[in-house]
């Protein structure tokens, strides 16, 4: 069930093709490919809670959560603001949305914190913390 909520991510950001047309590559789980190919600004997609089963009132009810991080980063080191860009794109497709996959699934998606914009040696990070509520 995890692979198929983390492949929502992905999906749903490429499929915008405002956003998409300002990443530089793909939208990539854990870490980009190590060969240094992989130019800014990109987007990484992380798991740092879940899945946990959550229960409700009903014993017979429950859903699955998941905590999962985006980080953008973005080599425009002068202006943080052009990273935060990218964030309130990304916000707008994620927080307090429904996203559906696999034809009849849905998942709720909520923002639940986040960090930044944090100068790096090289670039701005900026991360926004989602949990995915699997309905």
């Amino acid at each position: 069930m995890l692979q198929q909520i983390l492949k929502i991510i992905p999906a749903t950001i490429n499929a915008d093709s405002d956003l998409s047309a300002t990443l530089s590559s793909d939208v990539y789980f854990d870490e980009v490919p190590p060969d240094g190919t992989v130019g800014m600004p990109y987007i990484t997609y992380h798991v740092v809670g879940g899945p946990s089963p959550m229960m409700v009132f009903d014993p017979n009810t429950s859903w699955d959560e998941v905590l999962v991080q985006v980080s953008i980063f973005e080599d425009t080191l002068h202006n943080p603001a052009a990273i935060e860009i990218i964030a309130s794109d990304v916000d707008l497709l994620f927080h307090r949305q429904i996203l559906s996959f696999d034809g009849a699934t849905h998942v709720g998606c909520v923002r639940s914190g986040g960090t930044g914009p944090t100068r790096l040696d090289d670039c701005w990070q900026r991360t926004i913390d989602y949990t995915i509520e699997l309905l």
